[in-house]
């Protein structure tokens, strides 16, 4: 897989015009592997990009993020995946690691079935290393499948410490990202509550209706109970408005209504419905390698600028160049 990112994109965030971010790129002198013209369009691979923002003094986070909600159809996958990708072009390693037997996230990127998937790790039939499939450059994915189906049974009858259970697994490969992104299938499931507890950001996915409305008391009362067991998680916990129309009178109740909840912060953007996510997702691919990006890629960047702390970093930046 070819991942790379427009110039352009790149300027948006450091607060550059074309003609400035031109001359930074220009400045590295990169060979055309690195930095190179997609047509008109000026484009520079992660690894130029993650060079580009390490010289501004950026540093990129270490954090695990879960996805997860117990209600289907909240579009948790498709946040988990646009996001992931989306960070991989603004230059972080990321590990993708798909924990839902389904395998949604899994087959976004790859059209067959993996041979070995989570439970083959946990049960000692083959390192976390080999499982790793590399879907392009700084992005790698830990695939799912039906297999995973016992996980569960599994991880019940081996008795872990729970709070440790992850780490230990990741253990290996843990310092080669900076982000592991966990698409969790949505349910509650003991391998849910693992990964909870093996995270440092935690975002609910959820539509503004009724529905996702209960999913999310019900999510966030089995978070308040992680919480409860082990203190000394200080986890970041946020709803992640998903499918937003605001023709539909309803969404802005819904968003209103949820902010009653004590702890549960709302994500800063509120991702709306377009064609292009049902496009991507039809053809089995991330907004971002589409031709034509509708508004959601916007809310999409929004939401991984703040996960990697892009924004508040370059617009500090930017304010203390202007005074």
């Amino acid at each position: 897989m070819k991942i790379n990112i427009p110039s352009t994109d790149i300027g948006n965030i450091l607060g550059f015009t074309a003609q400035g971010v031109a001359q930074i790129i220009r400045g590295f002198d990169f060979d055309k592997s690195k930095a190179f013209f997609e047509g008109r369009t000026r484009c520079l691979t992660p690894t130029a990009t993650r060079e580009v923002f390490l010289s501004r003094g950026f540093n990129f986070p270490r954090t695990n993020v879960s996805f997860y909600a117990n209600k289907g159809g909240t579009g948790k996958t498709t946040l988990s995946i646009n996001i992931a990708y989306r960070a991989v072009q603004l230059g972080a390693k990321v590990l993708l690691c798909d924990l839902d037997m389904q395998a949604n996230a899994t087959n976004t990127f790859i059209n067959y079935i993996p041979e070995f998937v989570f439970i083959d790790i946990f049960s000692k039939k083959i390192s976390i290393e080999k499982t790793i499939i590399k879907l392009g450059e700084n992005f790698d994915l830990l695939p799912s499948s039906l297999a995973n189906a016992s996980l569960e049974l599994e991880l019940i009858n081996k008795n872990k410490n729970p709070l440790n259970c992850f780490t230990e697994i990741f253990k290996p490969i843990r310092d080669d990202y900076d982000l592991v992104i966990i698409d969790l299938a949505p349910s509650l499931s003991h391998i849910s509550y693992l990964a909870v507890l093996f995270s440092d950001t935690v975002y609910i996915p959820s539509n503004p209706d009724i529905y996702s409305a209960q999913g999310i008391e019900i999510t966030w009362g089995t978070i308040k109970e992680i919480e409860k067991s082990f203190p000394e998680k200080n986890l970041k916990v946020y709803i992640a408005w998903n499918k937003y129309n605001s023709s539909e009178t309803q969404s802005l109740r819904f968003i209103a209504d949820l902010k009653k909840h004590n702890g549960l912060e709302i994500a800063p953007a509120i991702v709306r419905v377009d064609s292009s996510l049902k496009n991507a997702q039809a053809e089995g691919k991330s907004i971002y390698q589409l031709k034509k990006r509708g508004s959601s890629s916007l809310d999409i960047d929004a939401l991984t600028y703040n996960l990697l702390g892009l924004s508040d970093f370059f617009n500090q930046n930017n304010k203390r160049t202007i005074q």
